[in-house]
């Protein structure tokens, strides 16, 4: 996780891991982030020529609350405005889909009997909150790309940031 902060007011936070790489026929030690379309996006919101805090740690944010609601808010305009609702398909249809997209599946057995389930993607419900974002991206991509016209987090009474970032 890298932490960046200005006038004590947190930038952004973003997943990676250190690798080793050889540059130049040196052996260094790189961070990569888990996303770097969230990473480029947010460094592009950054103030440009201030000095700026980066702290690495191996605790990781786990999503919000606000985002968790956010996030079947999109569903649920998905849902209705798409016609999948009309086909029988709920909300929680629409999430088992998306994650199964975005993350795959596995094959399981069961009582002698192979099962195709979601990749867990959260240990008891601590979803990373860079995972959350990109998540919910995919989503917004998604209603675009169908037509749907969602709301802005804004006009549906979220608290955001200057980068539109939820507000816990």
């Amino acid at each position: 996780m890298s932490k960046t902060t200005t006038a004590n007011k947190e930038l952004f936070t973003v997943l990676g891991k250190f690798r080793d790489v050889v540059v130049n026929g040196r052996k260094m030690t790189r961070f990569f982030p888990a996303s770097e379309k969230y990473y480029l996006s947010m460094c592009s919101h950054s103030p440009k020529d201030k000095i700026i805090n980066c702290t690495f740690s191996t605790k990781i944010p786990t999503r919000s609350n606000a985002q968790l609601r956010y996030y079947f808010v999109l569903l649920h305009y998905l849902a209705d405005y798409s016609g999948y609702k009309s086909k029988g398909y709920t909300e929680i249809d629409l999430h088992e889909a998306t994650m199964i997209k975005k993350y795959g599946t596995k094959t399981i057995e069961l009582d002698g009997e192979k099962i195709e389930v979601r990749r867990s993607v959260s240990n008891r419900a601590k979803f990373p909150k860079a995972d959350m974002v990109e998540v919910i991206e995919y989503v917004l991509e998604l209603c675009k790309k169908l037509e749907v016209k969602v709301p802005t987090m804004r006009e549906l009474g979220y608290l955001v940031d200057e980068q539109g970032n939820i507000i816990k």
